[in-house]
């Protein structure tokens, strides 16, 4: 997935704040093809925190939870996949 839909996988609330972060506590992207950077999801739950672990991360002592994308895929529009640096 690209930079914008991981932010919001792993409840980030700006491409800017996962990308500042990426390396450290979110992996390295799987592809990184000049300007095209891909995140595999496995790679991200990985990175992910339990909900027990997540407490005064940034929440303030409150329990973040990360529900999962739904596993079917759904219809973009081209101009939502150019802006992820999907090409075809």
């Amino acid at each position: 997935m690209c930079a914008a839909l991981a932010a919001g996988y792993v409840g980030e609330s700006s491409v800017d704040g996962f990308l500042k972060r990426v390396g450290r506590e979110y992996p390295i992207p799987r592809v990184a093809e000049g300007q095209r950077r891909l995140w595999l999801r496995d790679d991200l739950d990985a990175a992910i925190p339990p909900p027990e672990l997540a407490r005064g991360r940034r929440g303030g002592g409150f329990v973040t939870v990360v529900l999962p994308l739904p596993r079917f895929v759904v219809a973009k529009r081209l101009a939502d996949e150019l802006r992820c640096g999907l090409r075809r």
